[in-house]
């Protein structure tokens, strides 16, 4: 009998031996590249508020997606309010926020967060790395501390498609990438207007 049945579970006690733990490469252009900030989008964030920041990881976490739609959702979702059988959101939060592109200036040793990669590290397909935020910050503690050389974590999108990508504070740092300034505001993105009119999402 299968023990993993769509609930997720929290990582061992104690991390495997470090060749254990699989490991892509991926070069600059290779990842997602996308951050929506309100100020400057270079930011490690350490609020417990987002999933994979942690006191465990001490130095943040900095957050990007693969596409204006999967930051959009990722960023917007609890500002979302349903009225009706309408979804909206203020446009004070569209004006306040830009699209930033991010270029890399070296390649980054990442966790995929899919496929077999959770089979080998024990971790249950559903929920470890984009279910409940208190499993997900357990996994990336744990990921976080198996190997001092890993950058971050490529994980599927938990809300949209696609993946996104969260690199750790201290191994990355900001002279390793460069984004976009001043960057796109979200209503003058093609791709966000587009994805507003398909779901019906009205500002206010």
């Amino acid at each position: 009998m299968a023990k993993d049945r769509g609930e997720p579970n929290l990582p061992p006690a104690t991390p495997p031996a470090k060749e254990m733990l699989p490991v892509v490469i991926k070069k600059p252009g290779d990842l997602p590249a996308l951050r929506i900030a309100r100020s400057g989008p270079l930011h490690f964030s350490a609020d417990s508020g987002y999933r994979y920041s942690t006191p465990k990881i001490p130095e943040g976490a900095l957050y990007l997606g693969d596409s204006p739609g999967g930051c959009f959702w990722e960023v917007t979702w609890d500002a979302l309010a349903g009225r009706g059988t309408d979804l909206q959101i203020p446009k004070t939060f569209l004006e306040a926020r830009r699209i930033h592109q991010a270029s890399f200036l070296r390649p980054f040793r990442l966790f995929p967060a899919y496929g077999a990669a959770l089979k080998k590290i024990k971790a249950n397909n559903v929920g470890c790395f984009n279910g409940p935020y208190s499993i997900c910050k357990e996994w990336a503690a744990f990921i976080h501390a198996w190997d001092a050389k890993l950058d971050g974590i490529l994980y599927p999108a938990a809300r949209g498609a696609g993946l996104n990508l969260a690199l750790f504070g201290g191994r990355v740092t900001p002279a390793d990438i460069r984004f976009s300034s001043p960057g796109t505001p979200l209503l003058d993105d093609p791709d966000i207007i587009r994805l507003l009119i398909e779901e019906q999402i009205y500002s206010f």
